[in-house]
């Protein structure tokens, strides 16, 4: 494989990831179960992080149609993180934006209509992120951006250590902390990521056609 192709440059982005790995076994350790609930404030700094890919997204200069596409898969993920709405909006105490535990909320079953919404919600959102994929040369431009530009190690290392974490903590009930904590080192990595690649900033190894 052409060396060329790995980019283990740092950038400011990609520094403050690598902030996150003692303070986030600093969180594991110390931080109250609280800070993992639902709504708590890990999940929100994920749903921020996410909001950032997509300013990033919406405002790239090139490629624009294509970084569309991008950010609706960004709002995807967003939608994800707050279940289609579920747990912003229905909780057993009846209040909106309640922070609690996963028991403090209704199961999807439990809300009126509930499975349609939420598979309504999934179905929309697949068409939309279909629909900005298949728009008229984005499949050409991610072809040739994939082909022409450095891949940075640091953000796709991070991703990938996060989803492990954050996957082996959920199916082992580890802690809330440590699921949290790898979908936040996982979506820095997304946007970091996003950002040198909307920015410019990854350095092509071949000039364009």
């Amino acid at each position: 494989m052409n060396s060329n192709r790995w980019d283990f440059s740092h950038t400011t982005s990609t520094r403050l990831i690598w902030l996150l790995l003692p303070l986030g076994a600093w969180l594991i350790s110390y931080a109250p179960d609280s800070w993992g609930y639902e709504n708590g404030i890990l999940e929100n700094t994920q749903n921020i992080l996410l909001m950032l890919s997509i300013l990033f997204c919406v405002t790239a200069k090139q490629h624009k149609s294509l970084y569309l596409f991008f950010a609706t898969v960004c709002l995807f993920l967003l939608l994800r993180e707050v279940n289609c709405g579920r747990v912003l909006l229905w909780s057993r105490s009846g209040e909106i934006f309640h922070c609690g535990p996963v028991q403090d909320y209704l199961k999807w079953k439990e809300i009126p209509h509930g499975p349609v919404i939420r598979i309504a919600v999934y179905i929309f959102m697949g068409l939309l992120c279909l629909t900005a994929f298949c728009r008229k040369g984005n499949l050409s431009s991610l072809y040739h951006t994939l082909i022409r530009t450095r891949i940075p190690v640091w953000e796709t290392a991070f991703l990938i250590i996060g989803l492990l974490v954050g996957v082996i903590s959920e199916r082992a009930n580890i802690c809330f902390i440590a699921e949290e904590m790898g979908e936040i080192l996982m979506y820095s990595a997304f946007t970091s990521a996003i950002y040198r690649y909307s920015r410019g900033i990854q350095t092509p190894i071949l000039p364009k056609n």
